[in-house]
Parts: structure tokens; C-alpha cells; sequence
């Protein structure tokens, strides 16, 4: 292709679909690495209000009681 001479059809489906398969896996691992932290964000959220739920008990109506 970088020789001068012309491109078959065969040569341009061949570099069209190397790309694109380079770019599906790129995009699957952008996804996976938003997933993970995504879960890795939801885990410190739950931790977090897990402690503060362990610190404080509920009284049925609603309001925090501190320390109960």
C-alpha cells in the first residue's frame, strides 16, 4: 500500500476491518474501565453509609437518634 502501487479491494476491506476490530476492543476496554470505576466508587458509597448507618439508630418515625 506505501509501495505506489494501487490498493486492491481485498487489501482496503483487510485494513478497514483491522480497524475497526482495533477500535471494537478499544471501546470494550473504555467500558470495562468505566464499569470498574463505577464499582469501585459504589463500594466506598456503601462503605461510607454503612458507618454512618452503624453510628446511628432509627426510631420508626423518620428522625436519626444519635448514638441509640
Amino acid at each position: 500500500m506505501d509501495n505506489g502501487h494501487p490498493v486492491t479491494r481485498a487489501e482496503l476491506h483487510a485494513e478497514i476491518n483491522a480497524a475497526k476490530d482495533e477500535l471494537t476492543a478499544s471501546m470494550r476496554q473504555i467500558g470495562t474501565n468505566l464499569l470498574t470505576a463505577f464499582h469501585s466508587y459504589a463500594r466506598g458509597v456503601s462503605s461510607h453509609l454503612h458507618t454512618l448507618d452503624a453510628g446511628h439508630a432509627y426510631d420508626g418515625s423518620g428522625s436519626v437518634c444519635p448514638g441509640a
